[in-house]
């Protein structure tokens, strides 16, 4: 009977097509007064909904879904391991099941789940995606109850309405939970709790189905576990007392007891509002989420109950009245989608769980949406300048003595200061700094998703910076480097007079060099190429990376910063007082003139920004028709930033 709606519908399909026109064959394909069958339409079945994973054991995560369709043949359940893991089928439970065990899974292990419907018409969407961590492992008897570690096999109780008690016993350090089977009556709240001895502990409360309906952690005070639970039908239910971790045992005693008709609330708990809201984009990628809840609620098992993809390393709770913050520990992801739930074990003071899962999404804001700013460092004022690109307004954060360098990445703006041999990270968010000690007289500096990388003209080498933890490591170079960029396999490096470029293999720090002669000065990466610009014999390098063939491209006087996009390269020539476009494809010229002494250079999508250094102003150059802004800055700006360089290999070029 599994698939009497698939044979029915075949049936009729059946019927209809062979039917049509009178007794079946008894048509000629040349019968002028016949007709053509009509189409038979198919259609796929709707998707099932509220899929809901609960943790049933080590081993076990049991599923539940709703099905919102009537044709449908049987389902499909998906699944992967982890947020990263690759979904695969693992079970086509039959039409109209609802619910699905799956068994043998690793413990501690968080699985992801998504179910579809599948029909003569085709398969159904997916499912919203529901995911749960299985327990830890536990194993062996104890000195409880040594036969009950199953469900099924767990030990009767039978609360009476004055307190009962079973105990005192102990969990052991190596099989950390026990079963107990309760003959419920529907309306009737019922008591369980933990008293004395020691150790820490948490109680789960299943219904015959498998599903969680009520737990607890630390509400009996301690670490001892209080849960109450009204019995939304007559059934046996399910108590498992459980020991809170593998190798620390728990001893005290097991008390329960029962109230008759139920009484004082019975009212379920709802989710109010969240923030981010629902469906919200352009979220920042830091800051907390908020729950708030329609009434005072269990705080352990609200917390508990609450789920987001893509988990933080870690996060601190707090509550203001009956709303809960989640507060992460490290940054979200730029340009990112999450799903948060509130699960069903979430309950009230009064022990009601909430009448069915909440989920919401938001998307955190695109990182090119963030960066909204030109940062430019003033050699002599010991200052950066922030330019606002939508209007031009600027601000002022002072950093060490005679910053030099400056590269942007989602997060920080870092400067390299020639005189105080140091680099200072800028956060972005609130102008903040710290300082970090690198080699003598940085100059030229660039950033990767991972590392900063520092050239010390004056010491003839590189400096790897950890963005993570801020630890140095040092690479020796060639004489006076002074650019630097990066990509995904090398760092390049100009050394000014060595005349040759240093290569560094990020993997393994091994180092290889180009001669070039000239006095390179400027460096700059795209997915294809290296372009290095040539002080003294006003030209630029062109390194292809594949092979490592150069091509040389005349340029005009003085050579020194560059910068790339997508169909150009941008070099600044500070002994003429102009920028020379190179266009990629064909290496053809134009000449753009800006201020006097123009040194460093950056590109974005829409704009060319200059820094002029003996005008303390930076050209703006409108990229589609080359027309031009002067925004003033500070005292002999020498280089300037954006996303340029780590945008080739994070962020679509731009």
């Amino acid at each position: 009977m599994k698939n009497i709606k698939w044979v029915m519908l075949t049936l009729m399909v059946s019927i209809m097509v062979s039917g049509y026109g009178g007794e079946c064959g008894s048509q000629s394909n040349t019968d002028s007064g016949s007709s053509t069958p009509p189409p038979v339409t198919l259609y796929p079945p709707s998707a099932p909904s509220s899929l809901i994973a609960n943790t049933i054991s080590s081993s076990q995560i049991y599923l539940s879904w709703v099905d919102n369709s009537n044709n449908e043949y049987n389902f499909e359940m998906w699944r992967k391991t982890g947020p990263t893991g690759t979904y695969s089928r693992i079970a086509t439970p039959y039409d109209n099941v609802t619910s699905y065990s799956n068994t043998g899974l690793s413990a501690s292990t968080t699985y992801y789940y998504k179910v579809r419907a599948v029909g003569a018409g085709g398969d159904s969407s997916y499912s919203n995606e529901a995911w749960a961590t299985t327990s830890i492992s536990g194993g062996g008897d104890d000195a409880w109850d040594p036969t009950d570690d199953a469900s099924t096999g767990g030990t009767w109780l039978t609360p009476a309405t004055s307190n009962q008690s079973h105990g005192p016993h102990t969990l052991s350090a190596t099989d950390n939970y026990d079963w107990y089977r309760i003959s419920m009556t529907a309306g009737n709240t019922y008591y369980f709790n933990t008293t004395g001895g020691s150790g820490d502990n948490y109680g789960e409360l299943y219904n015959a189905s498998g599903g969680l309906v009520a737990s607890d952690d630390d509400s009996g005070g301690g670490t001892q576990f209080s849960l109450s639970y009204i019995a939304a039908s007559t059934q046996t239910y399910y108590l498992r007392v459980h020991a809170y971790t593998i190798g620390n045992a728990w001893s005290g005693s097991l008390n329960y007891y029962y109230s008759g008709g139920g009484g004082g609330d019975t009212t379920p708990p709802t989710v109010l509002s969240v923030s981010p809201a629902n469906g919200a984009t352009g979220v920042p990628v830091s800051g907390n989420i908020t729950v708030t809840f329609s009434e005072a609620m269990n705080q352990t098992t609200a917390q508990e109950a609450f789920a987001i993809s893509l988990a933080p390393a870690g996060w601190n709770w707090s509550w203001s009245g009956n709303t809960m913050t989640f507060t992460p520990t490290s940054d979200r992801t730029y340009g990112t989608t999450y799903t948060c739930q509130i699960r069903i074990t979430a309950k009230d003071l009064a022990g009601n769980n909430i009448a069915s899962q909440y989920e919401w999404i938001f998307t955190t804001v695109s990182l090119l949406a963030v960066d909204n700013y030109i940062w430019v460092a003033n050699y002599s004022s010991g200052n950066v300048t922030r330019i606002k690109k939508t209007d031009s307004a600027t601000t002022t954060i002072a950093v060490g003595t005679q910053p030099f360098g400056i590269a942007v990445d989602d997060t920080y703006c870092w400067v390299a200061n020639y005189s105080s041999n140091n680099v200072t990270r800028i956060k972005k968010s609130d102008s903040s700094t710290s300082t970090i000690a690198v080699g003598t007289g940085p100059q030229g500096i660039a950033v990767d998703a991972t590392y900063v990388w520092v050239a010390n003209a004056a010491s003839n080498n590189v400096t790897r910076i950890l963005k993570s933890n801020l630890t140095t490591t040092t690479i020796s170079v060639g004489t006076n480097p002074k650019g630097i960029a990066v990509d995904g396999t090398y760092v390049w490096v100009a050394n000014y007079n060595s005349g040759t470029v240093t290569v560094i293999t990020k993997s393994d720090l091994s180092t290889g060099t180009f001669t070039l002669g000239g006095n390179p000065f400027g460096v700059a990466v795209d997915t294809t190429y290296v372009w290095v610009t040539n002080w003294t014999s006003n030209n630029v390098t062109r390194i292809t990376k594949s092979n490592f063939n150069t091509t040389t491209i005349a340029v005009e006087n003085t050579p020194k910063g560059v910068a790339v996009d997508g169909t150009y390269v941008w070099v600044v020539n500070g002994g003429s007082n102009n920028v020379t476009r190179i266009k990629k494809s064909d290496s053809t010229t134009t000449t753009i003139a800006v201020g006097i002494g123009p040194y460093g250079v950056a590109v974005d999508s829409t704009y060319c920004w200059v820094a002029n250094n003996s005008d303390f102003n930076v050209t703006r150059i409108l990229k589609s028709d080359l027309t031009k802004t002067t925004i003033s800055v500070g005292s002999y700006p020498n280089s300037v930033g954006d996303m340029t360089g780590y945008a080739y290999d994070n962020y679509n070029n731009q």
